[in-house]
């Protein structure tokens, strides 16, 4: 009996980011600092962020398969593919900036923050930044926040934390469940649990219970 077998990773990230994402609840102490986020939340926070994009690219390469797209529209960047796929489509400026995201914490932009130490604590003077990305990273971040103008995402990669890698969750889970309701042919990923906290759960009522 002869078969085959589709190298689509996507369905495999689920758990990982599950156990990313208890690690990170376990050392997030509610507050977000001035100038970084802490050790750990930092480090759990962009893995995050870092693996759940990889999650929406896996399934729109699925995506890709299934409309049998030519060999150059394999290459066409998530957004742009489902733009033109389907003219309804609702999360582009949310997207983009999940987008910013990933490539200034995959390239690790530069930036140097000066600070004074208070009794307060550290108290941030000015931002230097020797890395700006691309153009979309113009058109979605503004600079005197140092934040994405949407979601209000950090773009100081040092300072990426649980509130960023929540909201990247939910743009990315919203993405999935567009392409779902479009077809659960090329992406059907309501039913999936994971395990979290010792139980089951559907990982969308993780990502709820984050909000």
């Amino acid at each position: 009996m002869n078969g085959e077998v589709v190298s689509i990773v996507g369905s495999s990230y689920f758990q990982p980011i599950t156990d990313l994402i208890e690690k990170l609840i376990q050392h997030d102490d509610g507050r977000e600092e001035n100038i970084m986020a802490g050790y750990y939340q930092n480090g759990y926070a962009t893995s995050i962020c870092l693996l759940s994009v990889v999650l929406l690219e896996s399934y729109v390469m699925r995506c890709r398969y299934i409309h049998q797209v030519s060999e150059n529209k394999l290459k066409t960047s998530v957004i742009n593919f489902i733009k033109n796929t389907y003219s309804d489509y609702p999360y582009e400026e949310e997207t983009v900036e999940v987008f910013v995201i990933r490539d200034l914490i995959a390239h690790n932009h530069l930036l140097e923050t000066t600070y004074t130490l208070t009794d307060e604590g550290m108290q941030k003077n000015g931002v230097r930044r020797y890395s700006s990305g691309d153009n979309k990273f113009k058109v979605s971040v503004d600079i005197e926040s140092e934040k994405t103008n949407s979601l209000q995402l950090n773009t100081i990669p040092t300072k990426v934390g649980l509130s960023d890698a929540v909201k990247i969750l939910d743009t990315v889970w919203k993405n999935l469940m567009y392409l779902e309701n479009k077809s659960r042919d090329q992406c059907y990923v309501s039913h999936l649990t994971v395990k979290f906290k010792g139980k089951r759960a559907r990982f969308s009522d993780v990502i709820n219970s984050l909000q």
